[in-house]
């Protein structure tokens, strides 16, 4: 059935573009014309989607894709760089720098609460950790960047090249088979003292969808 239906193509565009030896150049590009022409309302129609859907969204919605869309391309090349899962780097940004909008993010450029070693350029701030069980507000040394753009790439070193103390501090995260396993090994290796801080980086990624961003 296959073979005869193939045959009846074949035989039907033999007569649709060439007879007599002679090659109809008026169907062939009429045809090219047609593909064209369905090609472009294809990418009008989707186009279209993107824009209602976007109108869709709320101003908050908004900002938060724009915040995503802005960091993603660095957050991919630090995973090619370094290792470390697009996805983890977008929700820790988004976490530890509310959304870029926290005094350390917009002032500091430092979107991952980042702290600094002796000789670099930092900036005491308070934070919140947990000690003994107990949230706490304690004053600590953060990095200072001299761009949002820096501060993910030494965000993607950090993890990749561990601490002084101890350089595979983070391997685990880069070793995960996934982002969920990721966001476990950061709190195991000492990342945050949030005890709940995996499970909210791995709501952050889900509900934003944010391992589409993962270079596969």
């Amino acid at each position: 059935m296959l073979k005869k239906i193939t045959k009846n193509s074949r035989r039907f565009i033999k007569r649709l573009y060439i007879r007599r030896g002679h090659i109809f150049w008026r169907n062939i590009w009429l045809t090219l014309l047609l593909v064209i022409s369905l090609a472009a309302w294809q990418a009008d129609q989707i186009n279209q989607g993107r824009k209602e859907q976007q109108a869709q969204l709320t101003p908050t919605q908004r900002q938060h894709q724009a915040f995503i869309n802005r960091l993603a391309p660095v957050a991919k090349g630090t995973q090619r760089q370094y290792g470390v899962p697009a996805s983890i780097t977008l929700a820790q940004a988004i976490l530890e720098s509310d959304w870029g909008q926290s005094k350390l993010a917009t002032d500091y450029n430092n979107f991952f609460g980042v702290k600094a070693s002796s000789g670099m350029r930092k900036v005491t701030l308070p934070t919140k950790e947990v000690q003994d069980g107990q949230w706490v507000t304690v004053q600590a040394p953060f990095r200072w960047y001299t761009s949002w753009q820096e501060s993910i790439w030494d965000h993607g070193k950090l993890l990749a090249s561990g601490t002084q103390d101890n350089p595979r501090r983070y391997e685990a995260v880069i070793q995960a088979a996934n982002y969920q396993a990721a966001a476990r090994a950061l709190v195991t290796g000492g990342y945050a003292t949030d005890p709940d801080y995996a499970n909210k980086l791995i709501r952050v990624i889900e509900s934003y969808d944010l391992d589409r961003f993962d270079v596969r």
